[in-house]
Protein backbone atom coordinates (compact mmCIF):
# COMPACT_ATOMS: atom_id res chain seq x y z
CA UNK A 1 0.00 0.00 0.00
CA UNK A 2 1.95 3.43 -1.09
CA UNK A 3 1.12 6.58 0.56
CA UNK A 4 0.04 9.49 -1.30
CA UNK A 5 0.28 13.34 -0.38
CA UNK A 6 -3.05 15.32 -1.03
CA UNK A 7 -2.44 18.62 -2.87
CA UNK A 8 -4.52 20.56 -0.77
CA UNK A 9 -3.14 20.29 2.42
CA UNK A 10 -0.08 17.57 2.08
CA UNK A 11 -1.69 15.31 4.75
CA UNK A 12 -0.65 11.53 3.72
CA UNK A 13 -3.27 9.51 2.16
CA UNK A 14 -3.81 5.76 1.33
CA UNK A 15 -4.92 4.12 -1.64
CA UNK A 16 -8.51 3.15 -2.32
CA UNK A 17 -9.86 6.40 0.20
CA UNK A 18 -12.04 8.76 -1.38
CA UNK A 19 -11.70 11.61 0.83
CA UNK A 20 -8.34 13.14 2.81
CA UNK A 21 -8.78 12.35 6.87
CA UNK A 22 -6.92 15.91 7.13
CA UNK A 23 -8.96 18.86 5.12
CA UNK A 24 -11.65 16.48 3.67
CA UNK A 25 -11.10 17.09 0.12
CA UNK A 26 -12.45 14.10 -2.70
CA UNK A 27 -9.61 12.52 -3.62
CA UNK A 28 -10.38 10.97 -7.17
CA UNK A 29 -8.83 8.16 -8.77
CA UNK A 30 -7.46 8.59 -12.67
CA UNK A 31 -7.64 5.36 -14.63
CA UNK A 32 -5.58 4.40 -17.57
CA UNK A 33 -6.65 3.01 -20.94
CA UNK A 34 -5.69 -0.33 -19.59
CA UNK A 35 -8.23 0.05 -16.88
CA UNK A 36 -5.18 0.12 -14.08
CA UNK A 37 -5.26 2.96 -10.96
CA UNK A 38 -2.65 5.08 -12.45
CA UNK A 39 -2.15 8.01 -10.03
CA UNK A 40 -4.40 9.85 -7.35
CA UNK A 41 -5.28 13.29 -7.49
CA UNK A 42 -7.20 15.90 -5.25
CA UNK A 43 -10.57 17.13 -6.93
CA UNK A 44 -10.44 20.76 -7.51
CA UNK A 45 -11.93 22.96 -4.85
CA UNK A 46 -13.38 26.10 -5.88
CA UNK A 47 -12.54 28.86 -3.81
CA UNK A 48 -16.74 30.37 -3.77
CA UNK A 49 -17.36 26.18 -2.61
CA UNK A 50 -14.81 26.95 0.20
CA UNK A 51 -15.54 30.50 1.40
CA UNK A 52 -19.38 29.53 1.07
CA UNK A 53 -18.72 26.19 3.50
CA UNK A 54 -16.45 28.40 5.90
CA UNK A 55 -19.44 30.93 5.58
CA UNK A 56 -21.91 28.24 6.77
CA UNK A 57 -20.31 26.98 9.58
CA UNK A 58 -19.94 30.17 11.18
CA UNK A 59 -23.55 30.86 10.83
CA UNK A 60 -24.21 27.68 12.78
CA UNK A 61 -21.53 28.56 15.56
CA UNK A 62 -23.32 31.42 15.53
CA UNK A 63 -26.88 30.36 15.58
CA UNK A 64 -25.95 27.45 18.32
CA UNK A 65 -24.57 30.55 20.35
CA UNK A 66 -27.66 32.41 19.90
CA UNK A 67 -30.21 29.77 20.85
CA UNK A 68 -28.32 28.99 24.46
CA UNK A 69 -28.29 32.45 24.50
CA UNK A 70 -31.96 33.20 24.22
CA UNK A 71 -32.06 29.74 26.37
CA UNK A 72 -30.41 31.62 29.09
CA UNK A 73 -32.60 34.36 28.97
CA UNK A 74 -35.61 32.95 29.25
CA UNK A 75 -34.69 30.77 31.79
CA UNK A 76 -33.77 33.87 33.72
CA UNK A 77 -37.28 34.93 33.51
CA UNK A 78 -39.32 32.06 34.34
CA UNK A 79 -40.78 32.65 38.29
CA UNK A 80 -39.86 30.98 40.83
CA UNK A 81 -36.09 30.59 40.43
CA UNK A 82 -35.35 33.63 43.68
CA UNK A 83 -39.20 34.46 45.25
CA UNK A 84 -38.61 35.19 49.12
CA UNK A 85 -40.67 32.24 49.02
CA UNK A 86 -38.09 30.22 47.34
CA UNK A 87 -35.02 31.24 49.23
CA UNK A 88 -36.69 30.78 53.12
CA UNK A 89 -37.99 27.69 51.67
CA UNK A 90 -34.28 26.91 50.72
CA UNK A 91 -33.12 28.73 54.22
CA UNK A 92 -35.62 26.54 56.19
CA UNK A 93 -33.94 23.03 54.80
CA UNK A 94 -30.56 23.82 55.11
CA UNK A 95 -30.94 24.96 58.56
CA UNK A 96 -32.75 21.54 59.48
CA UNK A 97 -30.08 19.72 57.64
CA UNK A 98 -27.42 21.60 59.16
CA UNK A 99 -25.82 23.09 56.21
CA UNK A 100 -24.76 25.95 58.47
CA UNK A 101 -22.70 27.51 55.91
CA UNK A 102 -24.91 27.44 52.81
CA UNK A 103 -27.90 28.76 54.90
CA UNK A 104 -25.44 31.73 56.02
CA UNK A 105 -24.47 32.58 52.04
CA UNK A 106 -28.88 33.17 52.01
CA UNK A 107 -28.48 35.51 55.14
CA UNK A 108 -28.62 39.17 54.59
CA UNK A 109 -25.33 40.67 55.72
CA UNK A 110 -27.29 43.52 56.95
CA UNK A 111 -29.66 40.98 59.42
CA UNK A 112 -26.40 39.37 60.32
CA UNK A 113 -25.29 42.41 61.55
CA UNK A 114 -28.30 43.51 62.94
CA UNK A 115 -28.00 40.41 65.14
CA UNK A 116 -24.66 40.88 66.18
CA UNK A 117 -25.63 43.88 67.44
CA UNK A 118 -28.22 43.01 69.35
CA UNK A 119 -25.87 40.23 71.10
CA UNK A 120 -22.54 41.97 71.85
CA UNK A 121 -21.05 40.97 68.41
CA UNK A 122 -20.46 37.42 69.51
CA UNK A 123 -20.73 35.11 66.13
CA UNK A 124 -20.89 32.20 67.51
CA UNK A 125 -25.04 32.96 67.70
CA UNK A 126 -24.74 33.13 63.83
CA UNK A 127 -24.68 29.62 64.04
CA UNK A 128 -26.87 28.97 66.69
CA UNK A 129 -29.22 31.34 65.81
CA UNK A 130 -29.67 28.95 62.37
CA UNK A 131 -29.82 25.77 64.74
CA UNK A 132 -31.99 26.66 67.31
CA UNK A 133 -34.67 28.23 64.32
CA UNK A 134 -35.26 24.41 63.35
CA UNK A 135 -34.19 22.12 65.93
CA UNK A 136 -35.54 21.86 70.00
CA UNK A 137 -33.96 20.67 72.92
CA UNK A 138 -36.91 17.79 72.53
CA UNK A 139 -37.45 17.41 69.05
CA UNK A 140 -36.19 18.65 65.74
CA UNK A 141 -38.29 20.02 62.64
CA UNK A 142 -39.39 16.75 60.73
CA UNK A 143 -42.03 19.20 58.47
CA UNK A 144 -42.94 22.40 57.32
CA UNK A 145 -45.13 24.33 54.82
CA UNK A 146 -44.75 27.74 53.54
CA UNK A 147 -48.47 29.35 54.03
CA UNK A 148 -48.23 33.23 52.82
CA UNK A 149 -46.08 35.67 51.83
CA UNK A 150 -46.92 39.45 52.52
CA UNK A 151 -45.73 42.77 51.09
CA UNK A 152 -44.34 44.85 53.72
CA UNK A 153 -42.75 47.68 51.64
CA UNK A 154 -40.71 48.10 48.60
CA UNK A 155 -37.97 45.14 48.54
CA UNK A 156 -39.54 43.62 52.14
CA UNK A 157 -41.72 40.30 52.36
CA UNK A 158 -42.61 38.25 55.45
CA UNK A 159 -42.86 34.77 54.14
CA UNK A 160 -45.10 32.74 56.99
CA UNK A 161 -44.64 28.71 57.74
CA UNK A 162 -45.77 26.31 59.77
CA UNK A 163 -43.06 24.12 61.19
CA UNK A 164 -44.13 20.90 63.16
CA UNK A 165 -41.17 19.33 65.46
CA UNK A 166 -40.51 15.40 66.68
CA UNK A 167 -41.91 16.53 69.95
CA UNK A 168 -45.17 17.19 68.71
CA UNK A 169 -45.17 20.52 68.91
CA UNK A 170 -46.35 23.05 65.91
CA UNK A 171 -45.02 26.62 65.84
CA UNK A 172 -45.57 29.56 63.22
CA UNK A 173 -42.21 30.39 61.53
CA UNK A 174 -41.94 34.44 59.89
CA UNK A 175 -38.92 35.14 57.94
CA UNK A 176 -38.60 38.53 56.86
CA UNK A 177 -37.10 39.15 53.15
CA UNK A 178 -35.06 41.98 51.68
CA UNK A 179 -34.19 42.57 47.96
CA UNK A 180 -30.12 42.82 48.36
CA UNK A 181 -29.47 43.57 44.77
CA UNK A 182 -31.86 41.66 42.46
CA UNK A 183 -31.66 38.62 45.16
CA UNK A 184 -34.10 38.07 47.88
CA UNK A 185 -31.97 37.29 51.29
CA UNK A 186 -33.70 36.34 54.84
CA UNK A 187 -33.25 39.38 57.13
CA UNK A 188 -34.62 37.99 59.96
CA UNK A 189 -36.51 35.04 61.05
CA UNK A 190 -38.34 33.84 64.20
CA UNK A 191 -40.70 30.98 64.91
CA UNK A 192 -43.51 30.85 67.90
Amino acid sequence: MSLNHCTNCNHPFSEGQKYCGNCGVGLLEQKSESNKTVDYYVSPKSPILSTFQGLLKKKQNITIIGIVLIALLVLSFIPGKNTPSDVAEEFIILTQTGEYESAEALWSQDGIDYMLSQLMGDERWIVQSMRNFTHRTDGDLIEYEITDEEEMEEGMKVVYANFEFSNGRRETAELAMVNEDGEWKVFAFNSY
